[in-house]
């Protein structure tokens, strides 16, 4: 069961990684002044970079997939344009990958590209999810069925939540407030620190493979709690 729940999460993401037909997109936005990213739909391709330095841009793309396809390109002058809706509320940047589908997201593939300011606040709530995020976040905040997570940064609050969820997070350093919470039924995750000495961490579940090259210790920072049913860990210092 662990086996078939994680391999579920990985042929999801590498079927929507894969090769496909050229890219349609809407305009791009002005995120100079966002704070929180709100991501809700069936599923997407999430890569959102952040940066001291502008220009902040956010665009949202499309591309036919699935049996329609080759008829909807046609049909449709902006392909799989409309598949989504992407805009400014305030502060907060708000992406839907559901609105607007003519047959069913299933026939588009979306893509969410952003280079943000630093310390945003990021909460996704999707069925399958594959996301890339590079530098630094107040909080990721995820919810999905099926995801395939990597965190190239930091990011003082993390939490995953899922049925099969793989995770790869590489903090190039360690905060005094972070945290990461994994919560599912199969979790694959690997976490690296750079320039930490022990974390903490707490790990619940059924089965659970634990690898940890660094100590545990209750005052050690990142604070990490894992809860699930099939659980692998591995956890490495740089």
């Amino acid at each position: 069961m662990r086996t078939l729940l994680i391999a579920t999460a990985l042929i999801i993401a590498a079927g929507w990684m894969g090769p496909s037909r050229a890219w349609t997109s809407g305009s791009e936005l002005d995120v100079s002044n966002v704070r929180q990213v709100t991501i809700t739909g069936p599923a997407s391709l999430v890569r959102l970079t952040t940066s001291r330095d502008g220009p902040y841009r956010a665009e949202l793309r499309g591309r036919p997939e699935g049996w329609f396809a080759s008829w909807r390109s046609g049909w449709t002058g902006g392909g799989c344009a409309d598949a989504g809706s992407i805009r400014l509320d305030g502060s907060e940047l708000k992406v839907n990958t559901g609105a607007g589908a003519w047959f069913g997201v299933s026939d588009c593939r979306l893509e969410l590209s952003a280079t943000l300011p630093e310390d945003i606040a990021v909460s996704i709530e999707q069925e399958a999810i594959s996301s890339r995020f590079q530098g630094r976040f107040a909080a990721l905040r995820i919810h999905s069925r099926a995801g395939d997570i990597t965190l190239d940064g930091q990011a003082r609050e993390v939490a995953i939540e899922g049925n099969a969820i793989r995770a790869r997070l590489v903090y190039g350093s360690v905060g005094k407030d972070d945290s990461i919470a994994l919560d599912g039924n199969a979790i694959d995750a690997d976490l690296s620190f750079a320039g930490a000495t022990a974390v903490n961490y707490a790990v619940t579940g059924r089965a659970a493979l634990v690898d940890s090259a660094l100590p545990n210790r209750p005052d050690a920072k990142p604070a990490i709690a894992v809860r699930g049913d099939f659980l692998r860990l591995r956890i490495r210092g740089e």
